[in-house]
């Protein structure tokens, strides 16, 4: 028996999922209010703020994605536009690569995600029910 029940056949608000009826794809990535309303999130571009999201729904919630262009492309960023907003995630400490050790082996880039993008000063004060 696994130890979590897998979020199968979960009803999805009609604007959320391009699928007819309720049903989504099973997959579905899950993001605090917080994360959208950080200074360090704002300040990302449009194409660096996809590719994030990209990577999110396709590490399917653990710590590291291997992510190619290939993938990108399925998500409609163009390869140019992956490596600059790649470049951008890793300058603003969102991800890191983790290197290959044999060079001489094709494979997917892995990466790993990262908190160096919280600073001191980024705390976000969200009022909570009934609070003004």
């Amino acid at each position: 028996m696994p130890r979590y029940k897998a979020a199968r056949n979960c009803e999805f608000k009609p604007w959320l999922t391009a699928k007819p009826g309720k049903t989504g794809s099973g997959r579905f990535n899950q993001i605090d209010n917080s994360w959208y309303l950080s200074k360090a999130v704002c300040a990302l571009s449009g194409n660096a703020y996809k590719l994030y999201h990209s990577m999110a729904i396709e590490s399917g919630g653990k710590p590291f994605v291997e992510f190619s262009h290939k993938t990108a492309a399925k998500y409609g960023i163009a390869k140019n536009t992956f490596d600059r907003a790649r470049d951008e995630l890793v300058k603003s400490g969102f991800i890191e690569m983790r290197p290959d050790e044999n060079m001489y082996r094709y494979r997917s880039n892995i990466y790993r995600f990262i908190e160096a993008w919280k600073m001191d000063g980024d705390q976000i004060s969200i009022p909570q029910n009934g609070d003004t």
